[in-house]
C-alpha cells in the first residue's frame, strides 16, 4: 500500500489517535529527546511512593505463581482465565495435575513469565541484545521475534479511541537506545525509572509481539529491588488489569501534550497498590498468627500444613499444596489457611476491577 493510500485510510477512521504526538520534541516519536527536563516533568515526588511494608516479606515468593497468572496473557483477570480456581492453578503449577487445556495454557504462560523475571533479575546493565534475547524467551514457539520491520498499529481504532501507530522502523533502534540509556543512567528513583521506561517502551512497541509482557517484567524487577516483590506485582497489576482503560487514556492524553494526565494516573496506581498491600498484609498477618492460636498437630495436617523447627516450635508452611509419597502412592495435602487468604484477596481484586470498570464507563 502506498503512503498516499495509507493517509486516505487513516482519514476514514473516525476514532483512534493516529497522528504523531503534539508534544514538542516528544520522545515517543523523536530519538534523543528523552531529556532531563521531560524526565523531571514525568517524575513523581518522594511522598508519592510505594509502601515498604512488604519489602522482602517471607511470603512474597509463595505468591509469585498467583501474581504471574495475571501477567501471562491479555485480559487474564476479566475472561475465563480469571475463573480458574486458585487450587487448580497451584495444583498444576506444583503437582502437574488437573491438566485441562485452559489451565495448561495459563500456567505455562505464567511459568514463562516467571522465567522471564528470573532472566532479567540475573542481568546487569540493559542492552538492545538483551531485549532481543528476552523477546525470544517470551515467544519460544514463534519463529518471528526481535525488532519489527513492519508498521505497527497498537489497538483497534474501530473499537477504542486511544489506538495509535507506533514509531516507524527507521527510528526504533535509536528510540530503544534512548530508553535503555535512561534505565542504565539512574537519573531518578527506581519508581520513576520503572514507570517512565515502561511507558516509553510501550509507545515504541519495538517487537512483533510480547512488548507488554517484556517491559512489565522489566518494571517488576526494577521495583522489586527497592520495594519487594509483592509491591512490584501490585503496582503492575493496577496498570495491567485493574485500571487498564485508565492507563491507555492517560497515555492518549500524554501523546496529545498533556503530561499531567499520566502523572496523576501513576499517583492513583501507587495509592491503590499501597491500599491493596495493606489489605493483603493484614490477611497474611492473620495467617501467620494462626500458630499462636491453635494447637497444630498431625491430626489436622491436611488442613493446615505445619513445619517443625528445632523440635520445639511450629510454623505454618508457606506452600499451598504439598505432594507426599507413601510406598509409591502420592497424597496431596492442602494448606487451607493460606488458600483462604489467596481466595479472599482474589475476591477483593474482582471487586476492585468491577469498580474501576464502572467508574471508567460513567
Amino acid at each position: 500500500m502506498t503512503q498516499d493510500l495509507m493517509e486516505v485510510k487513516r482519514k476514514k477512521i473516525k476514532t483512534g489517535q493516529l497522528s504523531p504526538s503534539k508534544i514538542e520534541g516528544c520522545p515517543v516519536f523523536t530519538p534523543n529527546k528523552l531529556n532531563d527536563n521531560l524526565i523531571k516533568s514525568l517524575s513523581l515526588v518522594g511522598s508519592e511512593c510505594l509502601s515498604e511494608d512488604f519489602h522482602n516479606h517471607q511470603l512474597g515468593k509463595t505468591f509469585e505463581p498467583y501474581f504471574c497468572k495475571f501477567f501471562a496473557g491479555n485480559n487474564s483477570l476479566v475472561e475465563d482465565i480469571a475463573d480458574i480456581p486458585i487450587e487448580t492453578l497451584y495444583l498444576w503449577y506444583d503437582a502437574k495435575i488437573a491438566k485441562t487445556s485452559q489451565v495448561k495454557f495459563i500456567v505455562k504462560n505464567a511459568i514463562r513469565f516467571n522465567n522471564l523475571l528470573q532472566e532479567i533479575r540475573n542481568s546487569d546493565a540493559l542492552t538492545i541484545n538483551k531485549l532481543i534475547k528476552w523477546n525470544k524467551l517470551a515467544l519460544p514457539k514463534k519463529a518471528q521475534y526481535g525488532i519489527r520491520r513492519n508498521k505497527m498499529l497498537v489497538g483497534n481504532p474501530k473499537k477504542v479511541s486511544y489506538a495509535f501507530y507506533a514509531p516507524d522502523k527507521e527510528v526504533l533502534i535509536e528510540l530503544c537506545e534512548d530508553a535503555i540509556n535512561f534505565v542504565n543512567s539512574n537519573k531518578t528513583s527506581a519508581l520513576n525509572t520503572a514507570l517512565i521506561s515502561m511507558m516509553q517502551f510501550f509507545f515504541i512497541h519495538p517487537f512483533y509481539d510480547a512488548n507488554g509482557r517484556m517491559f512489565r517484567a522489566l518494571s517488576i524487577v526494577l521495583l522489586q529491588k527497592e520495594f519487594g516483590l509483592i509491591n512490584a506485582f501490585l503496582l503492575n497489576l493496577y496498570l495491567k488489569n485493574i485500571n487498564r482503560e485508565g492507563y491507555y487514556f492517560s497515555q492518549k492524553f500524554y501523546r496529545a501534550g498533556n503530561l499531567e494526565s499520566i502523572v496523576n494516573y501513576h499517583k492513583r496506581a501507587i495509592k491503590w497498590a499501597n491500599k491493596s498491600a495493606l489489605i493483603l498484609k493484614t490477611l497474611l498477618d492473620d495467617y501467620l498468627n494462626l500458630t499462636k492460636q491453635k494447637n497444630l498437630n498431625d491430626k489436622n495436617y491436611s488442613q493446615i500444613i505445619v513445619k517443625i523447627k528445632n523440635n520445639t516450635t511450629q510454623e505454618l508452611d508457606t506452600n499451598i499444596f504439598k505432594l507426599h509419597g507413601t510406598k509409591g502412592i502420592n497424597a496431596i495435602y492442602i494448606n487451607t489457611a493460606l488458600l483462604n487468604v489467596i481466595n479472599q484477596f482474589d475476591y477483593y481484586l474482582r471487586f476492585e476491577l468491577r469498580a474501576c470498570m464502572l467508574q471508567n464507563n460513567m
